[in-house]
């Protein structure tokens, strides 16, 4: 397993419960590394919110206490080859 083929996605009508549920997955992932002696990396992890709605200063992420970035509002993240916007466009990929 390799850290760039590991993503967990969180929904939620509000972002802070959708935030809270994902610090409550990364904790439970984050223990899940440990058992099977994997290192997980917080420094090149990274977070990133797709929404229509405005928002301000999400609540901050942590793997073990270590802080996760967030990704820019106005950059796209690229996983797994494909370019992803706050907006789930396909912009970079379309001509």
């Amino acid at each position: 397993m390799y850290a760039d083929d590991t993503a967990i996605i969180t929904q939620h009508r509000n972002l802070e419960n959708s935030i809270t549920d994902l610090q409550i997955s990364l904790d439970l992932i984050s223990e899940w590394f440990t058992k099977w002696k994997l290192a997980l990396n917080p420094t090149k992890s990274e977070a990133k919110i797709f929404t229509l709605k405005r928002y301000s200063n999400p609540t901050q992420l942590k793997i073990k206490n270590q802080l996760v970035l967030w990704n820019n509002r106005d950059q796209s993240i690229k996983y797994l080859g494909v370019h992803l916007d706050k907006k789930l466009t396909w912009k970079m990929h379309a001509y």
